[in-house]
């Protein structure tokens, strides 16, 4: 407080330490030009046209050391008065949330309703008299501080009164009135703090897979449920999830992404997972958790889910002559024949061919090639010569591939002994 000078020494609150919130009220007579210390921003003066009393209100974030006091300058010496509030909890960032100025003359200082925007705003009136006199704060907020400026008449100094209040919800705060003790000309104002974001609520994220097991080109669905691990009441995480994996496939949709739904504590979403190659036999499908609604923090998967992917199965087949003699050529095929489920794949590979009794092959073993306007068979011919009579066994053995499982087919065939004719031969004439 001064006693009529250029400068307002005001003292820095006790227990001030870094990334506290600091906002001051200075009240001075007239209209002079006020010049804040260094690091303090002003937000707002009321009024600003010449009067009898003016006051300007500035913050600042405390840094890592603070001086003692803090000294605000004016154009011409005048009495002032004022005051630092200290708060912890504010946004620092984005501090202001509204503010709202008046002035008047009597006894009843009225700051006008200012509409917070935010939960829990902290709503502080500041409120200066050009008098020496007592405030009484509005009804239902708390006095932080009220200091009168020294020396000479009463009606030649400043008054300044500061108080607060929480405001739970969003809205209009209605008009704030303190209540001097004698009146005089008064200058009102509102200030809205915004709140400190809460730290976002802890989230765990799971990946099941069903079936656990699919073939190179099944599908299967992968589902993962995003919950919320935090202590109190817990909320429904609302956001997305995109999923991952470490082998070959496709999701669906393409983007691998899905959008969360659900009650309480947990929410989920599902896509489709398609594997293209076996790989390494397991595919680890993960997903990360990204939020939407300020709630919640992210989380990923720590554990991918291991989903196990198989070659397609196959069924061997064998078509060949149904009889022919000992060393005659019978004429045969192989059919491979992809029998699993989901999407479909010609047999690439060869088949090896054996006989359970003597005989040659030839083209063996045969490449397997597509059968035309078919998705999942592949064929290929050879030709078997007997070497004994019978009926022969005959198998044929697929490879398989790194997409399709081995498989082996049978057929017979009867070998019969070769068809012969007899002729004779004698002299055509011969006596008796």
């Amino acid at each position: 407080m001064n006693a009529g000078a250029m400068t307002l020494v005001i003292n820095k609150p006790a227990g001030v330490v870094q990334d506290d919130f600091l906002i001051a009220g200075v009240t001075v007579r007239d209209n002079p030009t006020i010049s804040a210390p260094s690091g303090w921003t002003l937000v707002r003066k009321e009024p600003v046209s010449p009067t009898t009393v003016t006051q300007a209100i500035y913050y600042k974030v405390a840094g890592a050391s603070e001086p003692a006091s803090y000294t605000w300058m004016f154009s011409t010496s005048q009495k002032a008065s004022g005051g630092i509030i200290a708060y912890t909890g504010v946004n620092n960032a984005n501090p202001i949330d509204a503010s709202s100025g008046n002035s008047g003359s009597g006894d009843s200082l009225t700051a006008l309703s200012v509409t917070t925007t935010v939960p829990d705003a902290r709503v502080i009136g500041f409120f200066g008299i050009a008098r020496s006199t007592g405030i009484g704060p509005p009804t239902g907020m708390t006095e932080r501080y009220q200091a009168q400026a020294a020396g000479g008449a009463a009606d030649t100094k400043t008054t300044s009164e500061a108080a607060d209040v929480t405001q739970a919800s969003p809205g209009p705060t209605g008009n704030k009135i303190a209540t001097a003790g004698q009146g005089a000309d008064w200058v009102a104002q509102l200030v809205a703090l915004k709140p400190a974001a809460a730290a976002p609520r802890t989230t765990s994220t799971n990946v099941t897979c069903v079936p656990d097991t699919v073939p190179v080109g099944g599908s299967t669905t992968c589902t993962a449920t995003v919950t919320d691990t935090d202590s109190g009441t817990p909320s429904t995480p609302q956001g997305s999830v995109t999923f991952t994996s470490d082998g070959a496939g496709t999701f669906s949709p393409a983007s691998a992404t899905c959008t969360l739904s659900g009650s309480g504590a947990s929410a989920s979403c599902s896509v489709t997972y398609t594997p293209s190659a076996v790989g390494d036999g397991t595919h680890g499908i993960g997903a990360s958790y990204s939020p939407d609604d300020g709630v919640h923090a992210a989380s990923s998967d720590p554990t991918p889910f291991q989903l196990a992917v198989t070659r397609r199965d196959t069924t061997t087949a064998l078509s060949c002559t149904l009889s022919v003699p000992v060393s005659g050529t019978a004429m045969c095929t192989a059919t491979v024949t992809d029998v699993d489920s989901g999407t479909k794949s010609n047999p690439a590979g060869t088949v090896d061919f054996s006989s359970d009794k003597a005989g040659a092959f030839t083209n063996d073993p045969c490449t397997l090639a597509p059968v035309a306007m078919t998705d999942d068979k592949s064929r290929c011919s050879f030709t078997y010569t007997p070497a004994e009579t019978g009926t022969h066994t005959l198998t044929g053995a697929y490879s398989g591939s790194l997409v399709h499982e081995p498989s082996s087919g049978q057929t017979t065939i009867d070998v019969t002994r070769r068809d012969t004719t007899t002729a004779l031969s004698c002299t055509l004439s011969v006596p008796v």
